[in-house]
């Protein structure tokens, strides 16, 4: 080895590979990223009490009602929680309505109790006697028996993301709780939302589930919720499962966990060490107790069969990994590409937002060594240093590299040169270049429909690319658009990378932000997002793998 390149080896060993490995060090720790990961599938399950005595002037306080937890189990809408949990909103079943009944006069008697007790102290006079108490309590009952209450809506579940969008739930199969109920079910309730492409949880197998594994619970416990903005925030508990038992009726095994669990967790998923669900949480021995009870996953899974679907993740999922693996990897501009794309697919979604906003920080005070670690990441770049090592005279193309992955990706300087003079303006509406040849097993990535009415598609680019557009005879993912042109442009593997090639579009070709400069030819990086005119609704985004 000369002189020369045992000096660069020398830099690469100590300027260079050492810091960028400090640098690159992951953002994020194993339970952090798992934890994120997770989060977006736990929902919160609501069921409101809305009733009043309009002749007393009397109502159920705002926020009565039952609230819980659940979790998604596809991105169509599924999710497992606790029957008790849904149980006021199951007008079909004559116990669940007996439950709501009593549910409706415990707080139509709380209500009663606030109103008389502040006009008495308006007047000056003393607090209530136990006798006029129960004067009051006799009075609610009357109004209750002769059926002089108003319902103000029929008792529905409401599933609420951590985006604080709600929807109504329908009960798709239900089993009532085994505690403070004569039919002993297994507590647990299937529901369906009306929406799709949703965050979702992977189940695992409750059967192998042994005494002391380690155990982690995401829930919407009433207790934790300190204030309004804190109510679609979730709560984690972790812990071991310190028992495997049995309940007498129904039979059935139940998993006792040292994890806390409170009124508002119910129904939330019981992760394994690898982020599975085995368990539900579902109830606690009193209120103080520090035994806390899990329905196991394959308990449930019985009502998963009985409504005729299979559990499986979403294009929200992968994204939504991908992303999460750039950011714990220190690779802002990839991270932030990526949370875009996530957020195009489910905007306001809050952690995604913090992400965003760190990762953009990070990227803007990053230095030239940790922006090398962006694009090429730390294998790329030990990858990189061997290679320069042997060869010597490579930095400029790592330089290169780096300065073209740092220019913004809208501004396409390349295209411009395609096009610079009218002979190649000409030329550049039906430039037909020949794809890359593909090695045995490689992937070119996939397009992912992010945003409009095919949200959740996913396209994998073949080698001979994929052209988008409105013609079905000519395009591989046609777009029923009036905006997009028959034949608007043509993603496609070449030497350089995946690039997209504008077709002599009527609207453009725009790339990451409608309001940029539209783009001709083009390479794509991972998470960048494709509009095909600045008035379409469908927008997709780029995945390198």
């Amino acid at each position: 080895m000369s002189s020369r390149n045992r000096r660069i080896a020398r830099m690469l060993g100590v300027t260079l590979v050492g810091p960028l490995l400090a640098a690159a060090a992951t953002a994020l720790n194993p339970e952090a990223r798992r934890d994120l990961e997770l989060r977006p599938g736990v929902v919160l399950v609501f069921v409101p009490l809305k009733a009043s005595i309009p002749e007393l002037g009397v109502q159920c306080a705002d926020g009565r009602g039952v609230l819980g937890s659940g979790f998604m189990f596809r991105p169509d809408g599924y999710l497992i929680t606790n029957g008790h949990v849904a149980r006021f909103a199951n007008v079909a079943d004559p116990e669940a309505k007996r439950a709501r009944d009593n549910a409706i006069g415990e707080c139509l008697v709380a209500a009663t109790h606030a109103k008389f007790a502040a006009l008495r102290r308006e007047k000056g006079q003393p607090p209530h006697s136990r006798a006029e108490l129960q004067q009051l309590d006799s009075l609610v009952a009357q109004y209750l028996r002769a059926g002089k209450i108003a319902i103000a809506e029929t008792p529905t579940v409401k599933v609420c993301l951590d985006t604080r969008q709600c929807f109504n739930g329908e009960i798709k199969a239900y089993s009532g709780p085994f505690i403070d109920s004569a039919a002993g079910g297994k507590d647990v309730a299937i529901l369906k939302i009306a929406a799709h492409d949703l965050p979702t949880v992977p189940l695992g197998n409750s059967d192998p589930v042994n005494v002391n594994d380690p155990v982690y619970v995401i829930g919407y416990p009433g207790e934790a919720m300190v204030s309004s903005m804190s109510t679609f925030v979730a709560t984690s508990t972790d812990g071991r499962i310190s028992a495997v038992k049995r309940l007498d009726h129904p039979d059935i095994p139940v998993l006792q966990t040292s994890a806390v669990i409170n009124p508002g967790n119910s129904g939330g998923p019981a992760f394994d060490s690898q982020g599975r669900v085995i368990g539900i949480a579902t109830f606690k021995n009193g209120a103080t107790s520090a035994y806390n009870y899990l329905i196991p996953i394959n308990v449930a899974m019985e009502f998963v069969r009985q409504v005729g679907v299979e559990p499986r993740r979403g294009a929200f999922d992968e994204l939504w990994g991908r992303a999460l693996d750039a950011y714990g990897e220190g690779r802002w501009g990839r991270a932030h590409r990526l949370l875009d794309a996530v957020l195009a697919m489910m905007p306001h979604q809050p952690e995604a937002e913090r992400l965003q906003r760190q990762a953009l920080a990070n990227e803007r005070a990053e230095g030239l060594w940790q922006s090398l670690t962006d694009v090429l990441g730390v294998g790329g770049i030990v990858g990189g240093a061997l290679g320069l090592a042997a060869a010597g005279g490579c930095v400029a193309f790592l330089i290169m590299r780096l300065v073209s992955a740092r220019t913004p990706a809208p501004v396409a300087l390349d295209a411009q040169t395609l096009v610079r003079d009218a002979a190649l303006e000409k030329a550049a509406r039906v430039y037909t270049p020949t794809p890359t040849r593909a090695s045995p097993g490689q992937s070119f990535g996939a397009l992912y429909v992010v945003g409009g009415p095919m949200t959740g598609q996913r396209y994998s680019i073949p080698k001979a690319g994929l052209v988008l557009g409105r013609d079905p005879a000519r395009c591989a993912v046609v777009l029923p658009d009036e905006t997009v042109s028959s034949e608007h442009a043509w993603v496609v593997p070449m030497e350089e990378g995946v690039v997209i090639i504008d077709r002599g579009s009527a609207n453009g070709t725009y790339l990451n932000s409608p309001d940029s400069d539209g783009v001709r030819r083009v390479i794509l990086h991972d998470g960048d997002r494709i509009y095909l005119g600045r008035a379409s609704t469908t927008v997709l985004a780029y995945g390198n793998r």
